[in-house]
């Protein structure tokens, strides 16, 4: 359930932690098949290298302050290099699943769709990042 805030005249609204698309891919790991030695790898590759991304971008984020977020932009570590960490480390980690599930296939039907929702979500979050940084977040896309 999202939760909202006041932050001065904007509405703040917190995405949902529950992160039901993951239970769901790890219900299909109980009913997968069985992948082969390269897949298994390439999948434990995957989670925990999107795990460590994870990490790695809200260790920047902690280091702002959460509730200071908002007022300074995040350039520096994996936001030097990706403006959307976090959901980089999702798709890589959802692939991930797929993998060790043995279901490749189903990243044909899974990337397309979590691809446009995030592609939503980024051009949202641009709006409000260019609005609130200007000049400065300009900056940083280029």
């Amino acid at each position: 359930m999202a939760e909202q805030n006041i932050y001065g005249n904007r509405l703040h609204v917190r995405k949902d932690k529950t992160n039901p698309r993951r239970l769901a891919i790890l219900s299909l790991l109980l009913f997968s098949s069985k992948p082969g030695w390269p897949m298994l790898l390439a999948g434990i590759v995957l989670v925990v290298a999107a795990v460590a991304l994870h990490g790695w971008a809200a260790g920047y984020l902690a280091r702002a302050g959460y509730a200071e977020r908002e007022k300074k932009l995040t350039i520096r570590g994996p936001y030097r290099h990706n403006r959307n960490p976090y959901y980089l480390a999702q798709v890589m980690m959802d692939a991930g699943f797929f993998l060790l599930a043995g279901q490749p296939l189903f990243l044909l039907l899974y990337l397309p769709i979590i691809l446009t929702v995030y592609n939503r979500w980024i051009a949202n979050e641009e709006i409000f990042l260019e609005e609130e940084f200007s000049e400065e977040y300009r900056a940083l896309k280029r």
